[in-house]
């Protein structure tokens, strides 16, 4: 298990946080993490696993005020997540401060959930698309069968609620079925340093309705080539500067883009299960507000939100699982607990 010294905190949906804790004067490593279930927690002890469970904690470093990144690895709101130090950290533009916080405590405003470039999908157009709920949309999902959808596993939580047939996710429509998850199942290889086998199932306490507005979509019957357009959708901000959280399903066209493309952009980080699609001028791009969502290409599910840096960046596509890798294991997983 690796240790790590630095700390993305998500405190909510538009705040990221993250310290480098030997950039401080005097190189201090005494940050403590506060949170109701574990309030001991130092920042110089804990590993990614044991930190990321924990929903809206907060960081309180001494001043001065710490250096801020900006990364975008992977994820939903509200996780906390750990990366080593980097030694030329980019300062976070337009960063605000939170009243209700201690000062030394920066809460910069990071835009980066969200489908950038895109555009508002035409109602009922995406019916496979569901919205992942505890209180809020966290996550995205795709429906595959009446009574199963996927995922991203690092999207997991305890308890779930799939909300189906969404097209405004702030407005009970009429038409909205909400089924409360009986099984999630993250894959068990899945890595959440690495985020290799970033998938996830979850079985429906029972059959959805299909319908014009609720439907399936197919797994794939093999991986699609470079240049394969494909349509991303999911709920987030729409700018890559301030904040505007639409109400209504985003859809972004991007392409393919080939395994050689994805390694270059991204050293060493790029498994057999993922696959990159975007634009490598930057521009247009899915962020962690539509992370476990689809990305479907001729008619298939290809792909799953799974993660990237910052966000239509240039040479920084968005990173997605690979899902034509797990065609078997859905299959036998579905199988086996029908």
């Amino acid at each position: 298990m690796r240790k790590t010294n630095v700390l993305i905190v998500r405190k909510r949906r538009n705040v990221v946080l993250v310290f480098c804790p030997q950039m401080l004067s005097g190189g201090s490593r005494s940050s403590k993490v506060y949170h109701p279930y574990q309030p001991s927690l130092k920042a110089s002890e804990v590993n990614l696993h044991e930190v990321r469970g924990f929903p809206g904690a907060e960081v309180i470093i001494p001043p001065p005020n710490p250096h801020l990144l900006s990364f975008r690895r992977p994820s939903c709101d509200m996780w906390v997540l750990g990366f080593p130090c980097v030694p030329h950290p980019k300062i976070l533009p337009r960063i605000s401060w939170s009243s209700s916080l201690p000062s030394e405590v920066a809460f910069p405003v990071d835009d980066d959930d969200k489908i950038v470039g895109g555009y508002t999908c035409e109602e009922n157009s995406i019916p496979y698309q569901v919205s992942l709920n505890s209180g809020y949309h966290f996550c995205g999902g795709s429906l595959i069968d009446a009574q199963w959808v996927v995922s991203a596993a690092h999207c997991y939580k305890s308890r779930i609620q799939v909300r189906l047939g969404e097209y405004n996710i702030e407005v009970v429509e009429g038409n909205e079925q909400f089924i409360n998850a009986a099984k999630i199942i993250r894959h068990p290889k899945y890595n959440s340093w690495t985020l290799d086998n970033d998938i996830l199932l979850i079985k429906l306490a029972s059959p959805a309705v299909i319908n014009a507005r609720v439907s399936s979509i197919s797994l794939p019957s093999a991986s699609a080539p470079a240049g394969t357009l494909c349509l991303i959708s999911g709920w987030g901000n729409t700018l890559s500067s301030g904040s505007n959280y639409p109400d209504l399903l985003q859809c972004l066209e991007a392409p393919l883009l080939s395994q050689a493309e994805c390694e270059a952009s991204y050293p060493g980080e790029i498994t057999k299960n993922m696959v990159c699609a975007g634009f490598l001028e930057g521009g247009k791009d899915s962020c962690q507000g539509d992370s476990g969502g689809p990305v479907v290409c001729n008619g298939q599910l290809q792909g799953i939100v799974s993660w990237g840096y910052g966000c239509a960046q240039k040479n920084r596509p968005g990173v997605y699982t690979k899902v034509s890798n797990y065609v078997d294991w859905i299959q036998q997983t579905i199988a086996a607990n029908s």
